[in-house]
């Protein structure tokens, strides 16, 4: 996926290795299966990403999209709920940035980051 493109989980995923997700400036799409957040706590959008077609597991993560697009398609089932996702990042200025969530259950949903804000525009879609 050095190029972007789509992934198609088959089975079970479990991101429990690392906490960044995507390609830089690509945007890459994520679907089929079943990806397992329940061991991330805080989880870090790197370029685009679409989930789409997948069901997502989590208990509580915390997602940051790091002025990244981070679409969350109306066909994703979820098991449990995002406690925070923020378009910014965790520290630092991050520039344009659009969340389009049309399924999943989110505590809260910031239109900046967690230390500091989006510098430039802003675009948000919920169901």
């Amino acid at each position: 996926i050095a190029d972007g493109g789509t992934v198609t989980v088959v089975g079970d995923y479990a991101l429990a290795n690392t906490n960044k997700l995507g390609v830089k400036g690509k945007t890459v799409t994520i679907s089929g299966g079943t990806l397992d957040l329940t061991d991330v706590e805080v989880f870090n959008v790197v370029g685009n990403i679409i989930l789409d077609d997948i069901t997502v597991i989590s208990n509580g993560t915390v997602i940051f999209a790091n002025g990244n697009e981070l679409t969350v398609s109306a066909t994703v089932n979820t098991d449990g709920y995002i406690s925070e996702i923020y378009s910014g990042s965790n520290g630092g200025m991050v520039k344009d940035t659009t969340l389009t969530l049309l399924a999943g259950n989110y505590t809260h949903i910031y239109g900046g980051g967690k230390n500091d804000t989006v510098f430039g525009e802003y675009k948000k879609a919920k169901k």
